[in-house]
């Protein structure tokens, strides 16, 4: 029962790893301070992908444009990489730190004030 259990799981892991289609992404973005250019060619899920959109960029900044390319990979379901977005993500775990420090600091001050009155009782 073990033996068919086990050929079972892997005759069923074949056939899921058959049926997945090849993915194969070809990106390019350029920026030239006024125009951010995304183009996306290739084969995603098993279907064809080609995205080419310009956007006007004049008097944005870095984060901006980051957080511009990051929504255009994701309106077409494309995964971006961490290159593309770096400063999105630094900006993103320096909120999270700040965040988690004004934690630790609340609970700090709570806990002394607790000990403090448990002490003058």
């Amino acid at each position: 029962m073990k033996h068919f259990l086990i050929g079972l799981l892997l005759c069923l892991s074949a056939a899921t790893m058959a049926q997945q289609a090849p993915n194969s992404i070809r990106k390019q973005i350029s920026d030239d301070e006024k125009t951010l250019s995304i183009r996306i060619d290739g084969v995603q899920n098993g279907q064809r992908v080609h995205v080419d959109q310009s956007f006007d960029v004049s008097g944005m900044n870095q984060l901006q444009k980051e957080w511009l390319t990051f929504r255009a990979f994701r309106a077409q379901h494309i995964p971006v990489s961490v290159h593309d977005i770096r400063w999105l993500l630094i900006l993103s775990l320096g909120v999270v730190s700040l965040l988690l420090t004004l934690l630790i600091i609340v609970y700090q001050t709570d806990r002394a004030a607790r000990m403090s009155a448990v002490k003058g009782f």
